[in-house]
């Protein structure tokens, strides 16, 4: 009993076999820093638009020019502002594109560099049970929710 007692205050798990470490791998638990990603994606988001922020003024100097200068437009109607709406979120669309593929293939990259290139097709499967209204909103207002943001 007074070993019990002594061991009480120590470890009682053993370090996983290799067995274990690859069973967890094949179901998509690996150990993954979102600080460091995050870090990575920020830096190379803040690099991206600073190399092309020149381009990136002038083609939206431009944009905004072509958008809200309506002397040409005759009638103003459904069609004409549906027109507009397309053409500037796919103009708008074309001059973020270059900043988030740099953004997505940083993260990538990070990503694969901490766990290596492996894909979990059992961590991407549809679990039923997390589809639950009221526990997903348990979930997102928990105070894990609220500090990750």
């Amino acid at each position: 009993m007074a070993e019990q007692a002594e061991n009480s205050g120590q470890e009682k798990t053993e370090a996983p076999t290799q067995f274990r470490r690859e069973e967890f791998r094949k179901q998509g638990q690996v150990a993954l820093s979102k600080e460091l990603q995050s870090v990575g994606i920020l830096l190379a988001m803040g690099g991206a638009f600073y190399y092309i922020f020149g381009f990136f003024f002038k083609e939206f100097t431009v944009l905004l020019e072509r958008h809200f200068i309506f002397n040409d437009i005759v009638e103003f109607d459904k069609g004409v502002l549906l027109g507009l709406i397309t053409s500037g979120v796919k103009d708008i669309s074309w001059l973020l594109f270059p900043v988030a593929l740099v953004t997505m293939g940083v993260g990538f990259f990070i990503a694969v560099c901490q766990v290596g290139f492996h894909t979990s097709w059992e961590s991407m499967s549809l679990k039923w049970e997390r589809l639950n209204p009221i526990s997903g909103f348990a979930r997102l207002f928990s105070w894990k929710g609220i500090v990750e943001g």
